[in-house]
């Protein structure tokens, strides 16, 4: 139930973010993270 009550609140800041026009083009999301990913996992 908590996890539940934890991603409803995750969803509700995701949609606050997006109906206020802070968001980012898909692609660079990705691109970041997976920048990320192969810093984290190549070192």
């Amino acid at each position: 139930m908590k996890a539940r009550i934890e991603l409803l609140e995750i969803l509700a800041e995701a949609e606050e973010d997006v109906n206020a026009g802070r968001v980012a083009p898909m692609e660079d999301t990705f691109m970041n993270l997976r920048a990320i990913l192969k810093e984290k996992y190549n070192g």
